[in-house]
């Protein structure tokens, strides 16, 4: 800790704030090389990742509005990065794929994505890559849980009033 009257707790909290910012500025810069937003570069890459996803999908996987989400994807679409099919065994259900033209994206971000990670991290070891992407998960996974927990006792919280 630089300052001995903080709490470890302070002091992971400002790391967060400093890692938010400086995650939220490099997925700007990425997305700048590219003919869309940041927020489509999300759903591109999670389409990437997923194959074929209904909006609702990608908005719970982002924790945005679906109203946002799917603002997204109808400028995908517009763009012509992704598709909108209609799902085989129920014909009310519209799932999200790329296109041939979003497949070609994918793979140009994954690939300008996979150079600058080896580029950034040139001077670490596997196992600290490795080390730092569990701890991050491990964070991640204690805030997933922190905020369902909260969201639960709000909502039960609507239920008794």
């Amino acid at each position: 800790m630089s300052d001995p009257t903080e709490t470890p707790h302070r002091e992971l909290l400002r790391s967060l704030e400093r890692f938010g910012r400086a995650v939220r500025e490099a997925s700007y810069l990425l997305a700048k090389q590219y003919p869309c937003t940041r927020g489509s570069v999300s759903v591109v890459r999670m389409l990437d990742r997923r194959g074929t996803m209904q909006v609702g999908d990608i908005a719970d996987t982002l924790h945005v509005d679906i109203s946002v989400a799917s603002r997204q994807v109808s400028t995908l679409v517009t763009e012509g990065y992704v598709e909108r099919a209609v799902a085989g065994d129920d014909r009310r259900v519209r799932t999200l794929r790329l296109t041939p033209a979003g497949q070609e994206l994918a793979a140009r971000l994954r690939a300008d994505t996979d150079r600058r990670m080896a580029e950034l991290f040139a001077d670490w070891s596997p196992a600290d890559v490795v080390a730092c992407a569990d701890m991050l998960d491990r964070l991640t996974g204690t805030l997933e849980m922190s905020a369902r927990t909260d969201a639960d006792e709000r909502t039960g919280e609507l239920l008794l009033t």
